[in-house]
């Protein structure tokens, strides 16, 4: 009976022209890298508004030998990584340290591209390399603590240290409710009256209650 394993053979495999012919297939399909499951082990961004930089990543599936012992992967490293971004306009999570993604890899050697950032030929003869991996985070990680959730209940918007807004202009359609403290750092102003400079009508000494706000 013949014993085979991930394109490996022994002593007691079929010897037939047909099964040579297949072994050799499968060793070579073998050296193919599509797509593998790694983990982050450092990224290039430090938190700060720049070009989505490179990450060193590492394979989790581990290698086996003709023994079927298990090795190790090295490290794959100047791994450029997805950012969803059209434009100018972009969501930035950018990837840290042990998270865990998916690695695609090109069918050609894509470090002239790379470096470059145009069109450019392939920087060697290799095809299906380790060397040549994107990564596309996001699978088998933790709970998050700050998230955008969309469910059916509406949008969740989470953070647990704080969220800054900025525009010249933020429009709000609809009824704002708050279940904390509201602070401004300038002027509010509703319906043209400013919280902190508007007067009251019908205002006279004794202990009477003013009148309503006047524009």
């Amino acid at each position: 009976m013949s014993t085979e394993i991930f394109g490996q053979q022994y002593q007691q495999s079929p010897a037939s022209q047909y099964d040579a012919m297949r072994f050799m297939v499968q060793q070579l399909q073998n050296k193919l890298c599509t797509v593998a499951p790694v983990r982050v082990q450092s990224s290039s961004s430090a938190g700060a508004l720049a070009l989505a930089g490179r990450v060193v990543v590492r394979p989790l599936v581990m290698q086996t030998t003709g023994n079927l012992e298990t090795v190790p992967h090295g490290d794959i490293f100047d791994i450029p990584y997805i950012r969803i971004q059209g434009g100018a306009n972009a969501v930035i999570i950018d990837p840290v340290t042990g998270d865990i993604g998916l690695a695609l890899f090109a069918m050609r050697d894509i470090s002239a591209v790379k470096a470059s950032g145009v069109e450019s030929p392939p920087g060697s003869r290799r095809v299906y390399d380790w060397a040549d991996a994107i990564y596309l985070g996001g699978i088998l990680n933790g709970i998050p603590t700050q998230y955008i959730r969309f469910s059916s209940d509406g949008m969740e918007l989470v953070s647990p240290t704080a969220v800054r807004i900025m525009a010249p202009m933020i429009t709000l359609d609809g009824a704002v409710m708050a279940t904390s403290t509201i602070v401004a750092m300038t002027e509010v102003t509703a319906a043209g009256i400013g919280l902190t400079t508007h007067h009251h009508s019908g205002v006279q000494t004794g202990g009477g209650t003013s009148g309503p706000p006047v524009p």
